[in-house]
């Protein structure tokens, strides 16, 4: 399961590189199948840097949507559990993206588009702090659909020799009949160069 870290600037509706570098940073990369543990910092300016927001008395909501939305979301996380950690708050959950919508969005394409949005519950009043366009992107590889073949036995070079035929046969060859084993054929190349077969060998 993959993690990534969030830093959220609610103020300007950007994640940002960390409290002290404000410049806008990356954002998951959101993959059909995938789990992603994402550990969310909400921030508010603090002079030219940032400060942390504490947890307490908040709450988080995050979806993979589209605009307008229909109140149906491709996958969304509305459970958050918030850090006990007062020096630098957050709040971390899985956002899954194996959800059946996300299948069937993506079902014969490679990738499609999305909005990723964040909101923040405090006092019952709902604030959207992020809300950006991304792509979900396909899987290769997904669960249950991989097909693992039977192991199989090696072959080696001396067993193959002594059970099929080779190019050049030393030596008599013996036929059994298809229908009944009992009866045998030996079939050899006499001494003089002459072919000789023998029904009871």
């Amino acid at each position: 399961m993959s993690q990534f870290t969030l830093n959220i600037l609610g103020s300007v509706g950007e994640a940002v590189v960390s409290t002290d570098d404000l410049s806008v940073a990356g954002l998951p990369v959101f993959t059909q199948g995938d789990s992603i543990d994402l550990k969310i910092f909400l921030l508010q300016p603090s002079g030219s840097a940032a400060a942390y927001i504490p947890t307490a008395g908040i709450t988080l909501q995050v979806a993979l949507g589209k605009k307008p939305s229909t109140g149906t979301y491709y996958t969304q996380q509305f459970t958050w559990n918030p850090s006990s950690d007062a020096g630098q708050p957050y709040f971390e959950a899985v956002l899954p993206m194996n959800t059946a919508a996300i299948n069937t969005l993506l079902n014969n394409i490679t990738s499609a588009g999305a909005w990723f949005e964040v909101k923040m519950i405090q006092g019952g009043l709902t604030s959207t702090v992020l809300s950006k366009l991304v792509t979900i992107n396909a899987a290769v590889i997904l669960p249950g659909v991989l097909v693992v073949p039977p192991g199989q036995t090696p072959l080696s070079a001396e067993v193959a020799n002594a059970t099929f035929l080779g190019r050049v046969i030393v030596g008599p060859i013996y036929l059994v009949c298809q229908t009944d084993p009992t009866k045998k054929i030996c079939l050899e190349c006499n001494p003089d160069g002459t072919f000789s077969a023998d029904s009871s060998p």
